[in-house]
């Protein structure tokens, strides 16, 4: 086993062979139904509640969370049909009283030879990453998440164009966040949640509290970034030297400093130096985050409830439960985690009153368990969605794409389904195959 020294982090520090360890890929954050990238084509799959609902990432989407209702911008005559701007975040034209799309659809092409390789979405914005490294967003922009000066809404994806020669891209509540192939840092978005800044890692202007477009995060530039996690109110990153640094608002301790305070800009988190060990990835829920070891060592801090410990904790504490079972990836989302491990294997853990943590009860499970009716699936992947519906989408090492919790964002197809109806256990989604990455 190998932890993290001096001599280690000297190692990183010249950018090369820990930037870019493909076994455990920390990638960029998706907070919605996004259900992949299709291979080859300039398009994004998409399933989710019209009115906006589209989440630390995958080609297949991760995190959905929050609650808060912006102000709808007027969009320009004919972008669509609903009548409701909100709607723009699937970057699709709906049918007026479309309320949900029940079937996985094409959010619509880019540029013809344009290849998306990853997105990102927040509570009314989604990002698309090409593999040229163009950004590219889509929803509503008054809140600045979609990165553009005029702060218009856009139906479609519309390029970033300060931006370029991006590896990765991260999206919050009403935030956004890109890596480029320097390994810098850019947030952008809208700079507090009520009271508490939201972690964009820089001061703002205290009237405005908003950044329109991409701007860089001084405070990091003597560290290489490789990693991020957004959330409502804080933010996660994680360096090529396997340093982890957090900012934002301390609620619950979830920054990991032993306190509650807020941090306005990057501080690194003193009690996982102290580990030895070396991190590649974060991920963050509203008041709880995680981070995992190159080892596959699981670490929570945060709300209680959701950090893996059964108990509050100011400082990150390895997650006892999955000792044993090296994880190679970790997801947060709004109150819920999961894990997965080297063999395939899902926990998830966390509130799972609408049964989206896929145990065939609707309780709280506060350390992690493993998704029994998932054993004969080898797990590639998983999302987190937990805005408007609350759910879990798993892929599979096949493709196959598994769903479980509220069934109206599973793109199962089922128009006449009641409201509010429930998938207890995982169930396959019809006529979909996802490519994710490692």
């Amino acid at each position: 086993m190998r932890r993290a020294g001096a001599a280690n982090a000297g190692a990183a520090g010249d950018g090369a062979a820990t930037a870019r360890r493909p076994a455990r890929r920390l990638v960029p954050a998706c907070r919605g139904a996004v259900v992949g990238a299709v291979p080859g084509e300039a398009r994004v799959l998409r399933c989710a509640e019209a009115a906006g609902s589209a989440s630390g990432g995958i080609s297949l989407a991760q995190h959905l969370r929050g609650q808060k209702r912006l102000p709808t911008p007027r969009l320009p005559s004919g972008e669509y049909r609903s009548g409701n701007g909100r709607r723009a975040a699937l970057g699709a034209r709906l049918e007026l009283g479309c309320r949900f799309r029940v079937r996985p659809a094409h959010a619509g092409a880019i540029d013809a030879d344009k290849r998306i390789v990853s997105v990102a979405t927040g509570v009314r914005h989604c990002l698309a990453l090409s593999a040229e490294g163009e950004v590219y967003s889509w929803g509503i922009g008054d809140n600045g998440a979609l990165g553009h000066a005029d702060g218009s809404a856009s139906a479609g994806p519309r390029r970033i164009e300060t931006l370029e020669r991006v590896e990765s891209i991260a999206a919050g509540d009403c935030t956004s966040a890109a890596v480029d192939d320097r390994r810098r840092l850019f947030t952008w978005g809208l700079a507090a949640w009520g009271e508490d800044p939201t972690g964009l890692g820089y001061e703002l202007d205290p009237e405005t509290r908003m950044q329109m477009t991409p701007k860089r995060v001084d405070a990091l530039s003597d560290d290489r970034v490789v990693g991020v996690a957004l959330e409502r109110s804080f933010t996660l990153v994680v360096t090529d030297a396997g340093a982890v640094f957090s900012f934002g608002s301390g609620h619950c301790g979830k920054l990991g400093h032993g306190s509650l305070q807020n941090e306005v800009l990057p501080r690194r988190v003193e009690a996982l130096a102290g580990t030895g060990w070396r991190f590649i990835a974060v991920a963050a829920g509203i008041n709880h985050s995680l981070a995992l070891t190159e080892e596959g060592h699981v670490y929570g801090w945060g709300d209680g409830d959701d950090n893996g410990h059964d108990q509050n904790q100011h400082t990150p504490q390895q997650v006892a439960v999955l000792l044993g079972k090296p994880v190679k990836l970790v997801y947060a989302g709004g109150s819920s985690s999961c894990a997965v491990t080297e063999k395939g294997e899902l926990y998830t853990w966390g509130t799972g009153y609408h049964f989206e943590l896929g145990h065939g009860v609707a309780t709280l499970q506060p350390t992690p368990k493993r998704v029994e009716a998932l054993s004969g699936v080898k797990v590639a992947a998983a999302a987190i969605c937990v805005i408007h519906t609350l759910h879990t989408l798993v892929a599979g090492a096949d493709g196959v794409v598994w769903g479980f919790g509220e069934r109206a964002a599973l793109g199962l197809g089922e128009a006449d389904a009641p409201p509010g109806a429930i998938v207890v256990l995982p169930t396959p989604i019809p006529d979909q195959r996802v490519r994710t990455l490692p």
